[in-house]
C-alpha cells in the first residue's frame, strides 16, 4: 500500500472512531455488572431466611449464616 493510501486510511479511521467510539459506549452494557446490586436471579436470600451458627465453639467469633428455607424438589 503506498504511504498517501495509508495515511488517507490512517486519517479516515481516526475521524470515524471519533464519531462513533462515544456513541457506542453509551449505548453498551457494562462489561463488568456491578455485583453490589441485588438482581431478580440472586441466589442469596434476605436475612431473615437465615440463622447465625457458630463454626468453633471455641472461638464465639467465628459464625455461619445458613438457609432456614429450603426449596421444595
Amino acid at each position: 500500500m503506498p504511504t498517501c493510501n495509508r495515511k488517507h486510511y490512517e486519517l479516515t479511521i481516526g475521524v470515524v472512531n471519533s464519531i462513533e467510539l462515544p456513541n457506542l459506549g453509551n449505548a453498551a452494557a457494562p462489561a463488568v455488572p456491578n455485583y453490589n446490586e441485588p438482581t431478580s436471579t440472586s441466589p442469596f436470600h434476605p436475612t431473615e431466611d437465615t440463622k447465625v451458627m457458630e463454626v468453633d465453639p471455641s472461638d464465639p467469633t467465628k459464625m455461619v449464616q445458613i438457609g432456614t428455607k429450603l426449596p421444595t424438589k
